[in-house]
């Protein structure tokens, strides 16, 4: 069985890294064959997929063209689909929106007998189009990766909620060497208290929210510091985000330090995690702060509370609030045995619940029919 995993480029963000985690799975059953492409090239999961001898392709794909008119439309599709054709694949599995969009317009016309529409979280400010709506129908297969998931989907687009598969993340702790010297590079050995959020900066991640609270935090706690490890897609919210940390005074507790290889290791430093996302989906980053034994301070969202250990949904904030999120985390840093209490029940959490042997033999008795 012939399987092409589509994700939208080759950063290493949640939902890639997931993709990553099934690829490699298939590549070493004799029964699958797998291939992962991405619409757009760039990013650090090339070296991977090379590695384990995945195949894949960077397709380039034109969205300005795609967007720009129903005849754009077509056109930037017919390269992805003779290409598609070429391979014979037998099952598309796209991961996150536009890669679904892509995957169910294309499919027919690709000699693929089967393609699943493949949801990752929630979009709340990107409304449903039309050719959402068109890709969407054109699906027979849905999945998600939650219950939350499960609602949000049927809601946005319609689809009857028994329709929808929920397969939950699979979660791999990564290999990492210790790097017992980490706060002496980055400059941070008086750092009393040491909150972390790894996640790439797109406006939905709402980091400025974050760096409103830690202005408060800094006033009950001035030795703390705040490392935010990430990918900067848009330099212009990066920049942003920069800039509000220059005009609060916080350019000496706040750090930046771009995609972070070894984000293990930024955690076993760590006193706290942090989420001020609002907008997500099964987060792999809360699944990496709770096998750290972090406690989490995160935005109330469904599919946040899906996650985290039922100790740790009391200490969230509603979107956006940067003073209930200050609150938190000066909760956690005022109490280190709630601190370690909530972080040893999430990692126990953790490796009950996201366990990657049950995510992947969803996939294979899906792919054989067997749900």
């Amino acid at each position: 069985m012939k399987i092409l995993i589509l994700i939208n480029r080759f950063t290493l963000g949640g939902a890639q890294h997931q993709a990553l985690l099934l690829a490699s799975y298939l590549h070493r059953q004799k029964n699958y064959e797998v291939a992962v492409w991405a619409l757009e090239g760039g990013g650090g999961m090339e070296d991977q997929l090379r590695q384990e001898g995945i195949p894949y392709r960077d397709v380039q794909f034109d969205f300005t063209l795609f967007f720009r008119s129903r005849w754009g439309k077509l056109r930037s599709l017919v390269p992805f689909i003779r290409a598609a054709r070429k391979e014979k694949f037998e099952i598309f599995l796209p991961f996150t929106h536009y890669p679904n969009l892509v995957a169910g317009l294309t499919w027919r016309f690709s000699g693929v007998k089967t393609c699943y529409w493949n949801d990752r979280g929630q979009m709340p400010n990107i409304p449903v189009t039309g050719i959402e709506q068109l890709a969407s129908r054109m699906v027979k297969n849905y999945i998600t990766n939650s219950e939350a998931g499960r609602g949000y989907l049927s809601e946005r687009l319609g689809i009857p909620a028994g329709d929808i598969h929920v397969i939950l993340n699979g979660f791999v702790p990564r290999p990492h060497d210790p790097e017992s010297d980490l706060r002496n590079r980055l400059g941070i050995n008086s750092a009393k208290n040491l909150a972390v959020m790894a996640a790439n900066f797109y406006p939905l991640k709402d980091h400025i929210t974050l760096i409103h609270a830690w202005a408060r935090v800094k006033q009950k706690f001035p030795h703390s510091v705040l490392l935010l490890a990430g990918y900067a897609p848009d330099e212009n919210i990066l920049n942003k985000v920069k800039a509000q940390v220059l005009d609060l005074g916080l350019a000496e507790s706040v750090r930046f330090l771009g995609s972070y290889r070894n984000i293990p290791a930024l955690l076993e430093q760590a006193d706290l995690g942090v989420l001020s996302t609002h907008g997500e989906g099964t987060s792999n980053t809360l699944l990496e702060y709770m096998y750290a034994r972090l406690p989490v301070a995160a935005t109330d969202l469904p599919e946040v509370r899906e996650v985290l250990h039922p100790l740790n949904r009391g200490y969230l904030h509603p979107p956006h609030d940067e003073s209930r999120l200050a609150d938190t985390i000066i909760r956690f840093f005022t109490d280190p045995s709630l601190s370690s209490e909530v972080g040893d029940h999430n990692k126990d959490f953790v490796i009950e619940k996201y366990n990657p042997e049950r995510m992947y033999q969803a996939y294979h008795d899906l792919f054989q029919g067997r749900k």
